[in-house]
């Protein structure tokens, strides 16, 4: 009689589909259906449960943001690594066309003081091609260095993000 006290008997009319979905959540969590609806509604009353399910959403998004901002991150400084091969492999051609010019321009001078014009001007024939691939190293150079600049500079910047603003929010 003591039970009766505590409780009060109501009809109730769901639908079909939400009564099968809560009988086979009772189910599987061995309650009754009666348990199960009642736990249902008690937990939306609580709203201290319901504020640790906002600010639980609120830290898994701010984590994911701030997984994304490191992935872009880590993507970049990849990119920024790859960079400064290509910009040490095209300096290490210039410097050897740099090299190669400087024979060739002996080769001439060594010539010119001789009797072989003939010569000479295969010589300077073969300086004007390397010059011209020469320039051509230093176009591919520029441009590697401006890309890598403004990457770096995209990087700095995400790790400022990273750094200064991403923590995720504290329960407080």
């Amino acid at each position: 009689m003591e039970d009766e006290d505590l409780y009060t008997r109501i009809t109730l009319r769901i639908p079909k589909e939400l009564h099968q979905k809560l009988a086979d959540k009772a189910k599987s969590a061995s309650k009754s259906l009666n348990a199960e609806i009642v736990g249902r509604l008690s937990s939306s009353f609580d709203t201290r449960h319901a504020d640790q399910m906002v600010l639980s959403a609120a830290v898994v998004e701010g984590l994911e943001e701030r997984l994304d901002r490191q992935t872009k991150v880590a993507h970049n400084q990849v990119l920024l690594a790859g960079l400064q091969g290509q910009l040490r492999d095209v300096g290490r051609r210039i410097s050897q066309q740099n090299q190669l010019l400087a024979r060739i321009q002996k080769k001439i001078e060594a010539v010119e003081e001789g009797p072989s014009s003939l010569r000479s001007q295969n010589l300077w024939s073969e300086w004007f091609d390397e010059k011209k691939w020469l320039d051509t190293l230093n176009a591919e150079y520029a441009v590697l260095d401006t890309e890598w600049m403004r990457l770096r500079k995209e990087l700095d910047d995400m790790e400022g993000l990273v750094r200064d603003g991403a923590e995720a929010p504290s329960k407080s």
